[in-house]
């Protein structure tokens, strides 16, 4: 074979290389889609009866059957649905439950609650519930980007996006222009921002707090809770408390999130060994929980405390952490570290950063450095910041980005 039929043959086999690797391109988002359905699917299959009809599904529960009765019996406001994702030991769900709950105490708008991943199931919502506004509360845009795609078929509502972690935004700056506005749920956002969100203060449930009275205790307790992670600080607070003090009680509530699958339980567990591992000193009692706790149940869970403390690395400009808004409720101390996740709560005098300060400083200062947080985060203050954007955005109605 002369060398001009060899260069031929070198470039029909580059050419038909290059076919076959966009064509495989194409398919990536459908090989990802499929994956993130199989792996949504699993979890909901996993879910017992029992356990769907048990206290922790309570709030949805109840928010799915107030929508059912408010598509019959319209208010006079625009109907806004709040779309919600369907995995409750997920952080950013129950943040959207806390959410919905709220907005639908609202008499300015017609606030209806649906729990969809798949766009089929929005669209369903959509036809029956006809809305006017629709929000949705994002988890990654990435991962729901041919989902939230076939929203733009939907153009005679307005589309509003609930993000919570700014770092991803600009990965998924191309699917953005299907809002007409974004919102986060980050009361330090500045107005002027690269994607125009408009930040939102954060919500602190209610919550009885003549419970504490009850609750008081000679011992000093040490509380935490979150999704079982290294980068939750719990190793640093057992080493801080044995520091600290010569007796006290240190609790941990660390249940396994919903998106790392089966193994994710086995690993709290297996976690939850190696934190008891070490505890040294005799009068040091530790107490660890993966228990997934209901929303009453956490909040009785932090008001036992004397303190709630929340030691968290430091992973970059991720998304407000929804722990503070529990801790804020109980009104008890609260110690953080200066992990971009509480920049909400950095500025307090005196501090209740552990960096420059101590647990037993903390106790001793008590609520005070967080009083400004009350009522500026309230749940009346919320719904009224949440009722003021709407209604800008209806008089706007353009697209924001």
């Amino acid at each position: 074979m002369s060398d001009k039929g060899k260069k031929s043959d070198t470039m029909l086999d580059k050419i038909r290389n290059t076919i076959w690797v966009r064509a495989r391109l194409k398919k990536l988002p459908v090989v990802r889609d499929w994956i993130f359905k199989r792996n949504i699917n699993s979890i909901k299959s996993n879910y017992p009866a029992e356990l769907k009809n048990s206290e922790v599904f309570r709030r949805e529960r109840e928010l799915l059957a107030l929508t059912s009765l408010k598509a019959v019996q319209r208010t006079e406001g625009k109907n806004v649905l709040f779309i919600n994702n369907s995995i409750p030991r997920c952080g950013i769900h129950q943040y959207g439950v806390n959410v919905a709950e709220i907005l639908m105490k609202s008499k300015k708008f017609n606030f209806m609650y649906a729990e969809c991943d798949f766009f089929n199931e929005i669209e369903r919502q959509v036809l029956l519930l006809k809305p006017d506004i629709i929000i949705v509360n994002i988890v990654t845009l990435e991962e729901f980007a041919q989902m939230l795609s076939g929203l733009r078929r939907f153009r005679d509502a307005i589309l509003i996006a609930l993000h919570h972690e700014p770092a991803f935004i600009s990965n998924v700056i191309k699917i953005m222009d299907i809002f007409d506005a974004h919102l986060i749920a980050d009361p330090t956002m500045r107005k002027e921002n690269p994607y125009s969100l408009i930040g939102l203060p954060r919500l602190i449930p209610s919550y009885d707090t003549n419970k504490n009275l009850s609750s008081e205790s000679s011992e000093v307790v040490i509380g935490s809770f979150g999704f079982a992670g290294r980068h939750k600080g719990f190793e640093k607070l057992i080493r801080v408390v044995q520091e600290e003090f010569d007796a006290a009680v240190i609790r941990i509530n660390m249940p396994a999130n919903d998106y790392g699958g089966g193994g994710k339980s086995r690993y709290a567990i297996n976690y939850a060994k190696e934190l008891s591992a070490i505890v040294k000193k005799k009068n040091i009692r530790l107490e660890i929980s993966t228990e997934f706790l209901t929303h009453e149940g956490i909040l009785e869970f932090l008001s036992a405390n004397t303190l709630n403390a929340f030691l968290y690395d430091d992973l970059g400009y991720r998304g407000v952490s929804s722990v503070i808004d529990y801790a804020l409720a109980v009104r008890r101390p609260i110690c953080i570290t200066k992990s971009a996740m509480f920049r909400h709560i950095y500025d307090t005098e005196p501090s209740i950063c552990l960096e420059e300060t101590t647990l037993q400083e903390v106790i001793k200062n008590g609520i005070k450095p967080l009083e400004k947080f009350y009522e500026i985060w309230s749940e009346d203050a919320f719904l009224s910041r949440f009722e003021q954007i709407l209604e800008e955005v209806l008089e706007k109605k353009t697209v924001r980005i």
